[in-house]
């Protein structure tokens, strides 16, 4: 966990810049390069002239929506503040910078007056690094995203991009919809609500905190953490690689209650807790057990009226398992590392489990 420890230091770091000046009397909000070229206050950009947005903001709300112009545009509802305390923006080499207030402000900056509007157009680079403030998305299709969260809750309607990379230590983050070719989140505490992820990769770390995650499509998804739950949904025919790497807490999956294929020519990792249903799962694939409800099928064809004879015959041809259950130990594919599990290696025919 060195890098959720190096969060945490960099955060505290950040709190102590924009917090409570710690005996200094006053909020002192910290020092940026540059300062003397930023503006002030509300402005619009040409779309073109903008590829990256850097967002960096210490409390009040942030909402950001998909400018419908070919525009950039951001304002906040702050109109009596004073010009040290309105926001500062400056644009470098493509590269917009929105700062909180002036560089080296010191004050009381009253946050209700601090929520940030930012319209962007399709397809910029998005960099958030946020201290206590809510922030609100709505559907947005950006190419490279990164949020640094220290509290506060984060909203998404839906968001696309290449690549998303989520830094939190403590708050809520809830997308109704994901879809990137790698989707991360590292953190300390905090709860992590993502349905109809469609990605390539997905890597939660997290030190506590509740963990749900709604799979439309995954190739491979790793999962670590100290305490906590984890609960991954997998829908019908997804192929999916789970890894789990918890010292505490509890994995839940939905694959007792849905349907599930397994494809011929491909092998499968079974992995769990020792006395988690591995064994029991094997069994009704192979035909030692029927004591379920629900259906499995070869090929399509129900394996309920199966004979002892076709039984034997499907599992000296068709269908193996690697290692022995007493041992229970095997290496997934294209790894060296042993984990709790039975792989499963299919020859010649389809398996959907209902």
């Amino acid at each position: 966990m060195k890098k959720i420890i190096s969060i945490m230091i960099v955060c505290l770091c950040v709190v102590a810049l924009a917090g409570c000046g710690f005996g200094l009397g006053t909020n002192f909000y910290g020092n940026y390069a540059d300062a003397g070229k930023y503006s002030v206050g509300d402005f619009t950009y040409n779309a073109e002239d903008v590829n990256t947005v850097e967002i960096n903001w210490v409390g009040g709300e942030i909402e950001i929506v998909q400018s419908e112009n070919a525009t950039l545009s951001v304002t906040e509802n702050g109109d009596s503040l004073d010009s040290e305390e309105q926001i500062h923006h400056y644009i470098r080499a493509g590269k917009l910078i929105i700062h909180y207030c002036e560089s080296g402000h010191r004050g009381e900056i009253n946050s209700a007056k601090k929520k940030l509007r930012v319209e962007i157009p399709e397809g910029v680079d998005l960099d958030i690094d946020n201290v206590s403030a809510d922030i609100t998305f709505g559907e947005i299709n950006v190419s490279d995203f990164e949020l640094t969260n220290v509290s506060g809750d984060v909203t998404f309607a839906g968001i696309t991009a290449k690549d998303i990379d989520i830094e939190i230590v403590s708050g809520k983050i809830d997308a109704k919809s994901v879809c990137a070719r790698a989707f991360s989140v590292n953190g300390v505490s905090g709860n992590i609500n993502a349905a109809k992820i469609d990605a390539d990769e997905i890597d939660i770390e997290i030190v506590s905190g509740k963990t749900e995650l709604v799979l439309a499509r995954a190739c491979e998804i790793d999962v670590s953490g100290v305490s906590g739950n984890v609960d991954i949904t997998l829908p019908s025919g997804v192929g999916a690689e789970v890894e789990l790497d918890s010292v505490s807490g509890d994995l839940h999956s939905d694959i007792w209650q849905s349907q599930v294929c397994f494809e011929r020519g491909k092998t499968y990792l079974v992995e769990a807790d020792s006395g988690k249903g591995k064994s029991t799962f094997c069994s009704y694939l192979i035909g030692y057990r029927n004591d379920y409800s629900g259906h499995v099928r070869f090929d399509s064809e129900d394996v309920s009226a199966y004979s002892p004879s076709r039984w034997a015959d499907i599992r000296q041809k068709h269908i193996s398992f690697k290692d022995t259950f007493s041992r229970n130990l095997c290496k997934a594919p294209g790894s060296n590392v042993f984990t709790a599990g039975i792989c499963i290696n299919l020859y010649t025919c389809s398996i959907i489990f209902t």
